[in-house]
Parts: C-alpha cells; structure tokens; sequence
C-alpha cells in the first residue's frame, strides 16, 4: 500500500486525493489549514468548502496537524498553487527527513 500526503486540500488537492485513493492499494492523506474542511472530509468524505458535491473515497482522511499527513508517506504532493504554501513545505523537511518522493 502506498502512503501518499497532499499538501493544500483545495479543489486541486481534494481532485488529486480522489484520483488517487480511488486505487485502493493507496492511503491517501491531506493537509488542509481550514479545521472545518478537515471535519467535513473526515465525517461525510466531501470537501463542501472547495469542491462541494464530489464524493471521497474511504480511503481519504484530512488533518491541519502536518506530522500526522506526513507520518509514513512516501510520496508528497503539492496540492496548492498559492505561494503561502511554501510554509508549510518546510515542515517536510523537518518532519519527514527520510527518502520520499516530493512532487510539486
């Protein structure tokens, strides 16, 4: 099973995880900022701020506490646009020292 985290849970990172976490050989992680879109990810599987609708699949869960997106992930994706998110991308390197894949 991979471990995939995305950064930024917007439209494009909430696209992506539902791409992703459609494999089911994926668990799929976002990091959102927004505490009210983390709630409604992990409660009813859709992101009602960005992407209001759109099923996620089980597999997608949401968290604004970036060691828990980024514990066991291999591959990190950014999900974000906006160069605010620079922030939290040197959180990575902090907690996530080891070898993963990072694509931006």
């Amino acid at each position: 099973m991979s471990q995939i985290a995305i950064i930024g849970a917007g439209a494009w990172g909430t696209g992506l995880a539902i791409v992703l976490g459609r494999k089911e050989s994926h668990r799929v992680r976002l990091w959102a900022y927004e505490a009210d879109v983390c709630d409604s990810i992990n409660r009813n599987h859709v992101n009602n701020r960005f992407l209001p609708g759109v099923r996620l699949p089980d597999s997608v869960r949401a968290s604004n506490d970036f060691s828990i997106v980024l514990d066991g992930a291999e591959i990190i994706v950014s999900g974000d646009d906006d160069l605010l998110v620079l922030h939290p991308w040197r959180g990575v390197r902090i907690l996530r020292p080891a070898d993963y894949l990072a694509l931006t």
